[in-house]
C-alpha cells in the first residue's frame, strides 16, 4: 500500500509513528517513573522496601509472560483494536494505581497496567513496521526507538521534579490521561484494514507453556524472593524452565497454525539478531542498575542532577536510533551493529575506572555516547530481526524481540549485583547499598566489584560483536 502524495501527517506511515512513538513514549515514561517514585510509595503504604519492589516485579512477570500469547492475539483480530486495547487497559491500571486505598489493590492495578503494556509491547513494533516499505525499515525502526528514548529521558526528571510539589498519586493520574489520549491517537492515526494476518485460533498449550518457561526462567534469574541463586527452590525453577521450553517447542512443531513457528530459527538472520539482542542488553543494562547507585551513594549528588545525567543515555538512543535507522536502510545491518557493539565495549571498559573523583561533566558525555552506541547497534539488528520473518508473523515476532531485550536485561541485572554483592561479601561488607558511604571500607569494595561487573560487561559486548558478524551486509538472510 502506498502513501498518498501530500503533506507527512497525510502519509500512512508517519500516521503510525504518531500513533506508534506516542504510546511508546507514555509507557517507557511509566516504567523509569516507577522506580524514582518506590521509596514514596513504601513510605504511604508502609510497608520495606523489599516489599515494594513488587510494584517493579509484577511488571516484569506478567509482561514477559503475555508477550508472544498477545503478540499472536494482535496478528489475529487487527494491529489497531490490539493497540488502543493495550493502551487503553494501560490507562485504567494507572488510573486505579493513583487510587489504590491500600498495598494490594495498588499491586493489582499494575497488574491491570502491565498487561495493557504488554500488548501495546506485542503489538507496537509490527504496526509501525507494516506502515513502512521494506526499505525504510530502518528508518521505522528508529522512530520507535527515538520514542522509547523521551520517554525514558523525561521519566526520571520530570518525576523527580513533580515529587518536590505533588504527592506520588499525581504523576500516575497524569499518565493515565496521556495514555487515553494515546488510545485516541492509534485509532485515529493507525489504518483499520490491517493487519489481520493469522488465524483466530487459540494455542492455550503454546500460551501455558511459553508462559510457563519465561517465568520460571525470569524467577530464577531476578531471585525476588531472596531463595539464593542455588537453592534447591532456584535449580527446580531451571529444571521447570528447561522442560518448558522443550514442551512448546515439541508442542509449536505439531501445530497445524502455531503461536510462533519455531521453524523461523532456522533462519540465521533470526536466531542470530535474537542472540545479539539478548547478550547486548545484559551488557548494557550494567549502567542502567549500577550508575543510580554510584552517583546517588558514591558521589552523594542530588537525584535531580543523577536524573540528568542519567538522561543523557536516553538522549544520545535518540541521537543513534536515527543514525543507525538510516544506516542499516543503506548498508545492512552487520556493519552498524558491529561498530555500536564495538563502541559499547570501550565505553563499557572506561566506565569500569571510574573512582570516588571521577569529572560528573565527563560521565554525562560518555553516557550519551553510550546511548549513541547503543542505538547503533539496537536499531538495525532488531530491523533484520523483524526484516526476516513472513508479514503475517510481524506482532508475534515483535512480541519475540521485545522478550529478548527482557531476557537480557534480566540476566544483567542478576549478574551485576551478583557481582557486587560477592565482592561486598568476599571483604565482610554485606551491608544495604544505601549505606555503603557510612560503613567504613564500603566505597572501596563496592568499587572494586563495579569493576569487576563492568569488565564483564564490556567482554559479553564483545561476543555480541563476534555473534554480529553473522548478520547479513544488506537486507534479509
Amino acid at each position: 500500500m502506498s502513501d498518498p502524495v501530500g503533506p507527512w501527517w497525510q502519509q500512512r506511515k508517519w500516521r503510525a509513528v504518531i500513533a506508534v512513538g506516542f504510546t511508546y513514549a507514555v509507557t517507557v515514561f511509566t516504567a523509569t517513573m516507577a522506580f524514582v517514585l518506590l521509596p514514596e510509595i513504601a513510605e504511604h503504604f508502609d510497608v520495606t522496601l523489599r516489599v515494594v519492589g513488587w510494584v517493579v516485579i509484577v511488571q516484569a512477570l506478567v509482561i514477559s509472560s503475555l508477550l508472544l500469547p498477545l503478540g499472536r492475539f494482535a496478528d489475529a483480530w487487527g494491529r489497531r483494536r490490539a493497540l488502543v486495547l493495550g493502551v487503553a487497559l494501560f490507562a485504567v491500571g494507572n488510573l486505579a494505581t493513583g487510587l489504590a486505598p491500600g498495598f494490594g489493590f495498588l499491586i493489582g492495578a499494575r497488574t491491570v497496567a502491565a498487561v495493557g503494556d504488554a500488548m501495546t509491547q506485542a503489538v507496537g513494533t509490527a504496526a509501525l513496521v507494516a506502515a513502512f516499505p521494506s526499505h525504510e525499515r530502518g528508518l521505522a525502526v528508529g522512530a520507535q526507538t527515538t520514542a522509547v528514548a523521551f520517554g525514558a529521558a523525561s521519566g526520571p526528571v520530570l518525576t523527580g521534579w513533580a515529587l518536590g510539589v505533588v504527592g506520588w498519586q499525581v504523576p500516575f493520574f497524569v499518565i493515565a490521561g496521556m495514555a487515553s489520549l494515546a488510545a485516541i491517537a492509534a485509532w485515529v492515526f493507525l489504518d483499520g484494514e490491517a493487519t489481520v494476518t493469522a488465524s483466530r485460533r487459540v494455542d492455550p498449550g503454546g500460551v501455558l507453556l511459553s508462559a510457563s518457561a519465561i517465568v520460571a526462567m525470569t524467577v530464577a534469574i531476578s531471585d525476588p524472593f531472596d531463595v539464593g541463586v542455588g537453592s534447591p527452590i532456584s535449580i527446580g525453577l531451571v529444571v521447570v524452565a528447561v522442560l518448558a521450553t522443550v514442551g512448546f517447542v515439541r508442542w509449536e512443531l505439531r501445530r497445524a497454525e502455531p503461536m510462533l513457528d519455531v521453524r523461523l530459527f532456522a533462519i540465521r538472520t533470526f536466531h542470530t539478531a535474537a542472540a545479539v539482542r539478548v547478550l547486548a542488553f545484559s551488557a548494557a543494562t550494567t549502567w542502567t542498575l549500577l550508575l543510580p547507585i554510584y552517583l546517588l551513594t558514591v558521589r552523594g549528588i542530588s537525584s535531580t542532577w543523577a536524573g540528568v545525567v542519567i538522561a543523557t543515555t536516553a538522549i544520545g538512543m535518540a541521537v543513534g536510533a536515527q543514525l543507525g535507522g538510516r544506516v542499516y536502510d543503506r548498508y545492512g545491518a552487520k556493519t552498524p551493529a558491529m561498530a555500536g557493539l564495538g563502541a559499547q565495549a570501550v565505553l563499557l571498559v572506561w566506565l569500569a575506572g571510574l573512582g570516588v573523583d571521577s569529572s560528573i561533566v565527563v560521565i554525562g558525555a560518555v553516557m550519551l555516547a553510550a546511548g549513541i552506541a547503543q542505538s547503533l547497534w539496537n536499531v538495525p539488528n532488531n530491523s533484520a530481526l523483524m526484516g526476516s520473518p513472513p508479514p503475517e508473523s510481524l506482532g508475534v515476532v515483535g512480541a519475540f524481540s521485545n522478550i529478548n531485550r527482557t531476557i537480557g536485561n534480566v540476566i544483567g541485572q542478576a549478574l551485576a549485583a551478583a557481582i557486587v554483592t560477592a565482592v561486598l561479601r568476599r571483604d565482610d561488607l554485606d551491608v544495604p547499598l544505601s549505606d555503603l558511604d557510612t560503613v567504613p571500607g564500603a566505597i572501596p569494595s563496592f568499587l572494586d566489584g563495579w569493576r569487576w561487573a563492568f569488565g564483564v560487561a564490556a567482554a559479553l559486548s564483545v561476543v555480541a560483536v563476534v555473534v554480529a558478524s553473522r548478520l547479513p551486509s544488506g537486507d534479509g538472510d
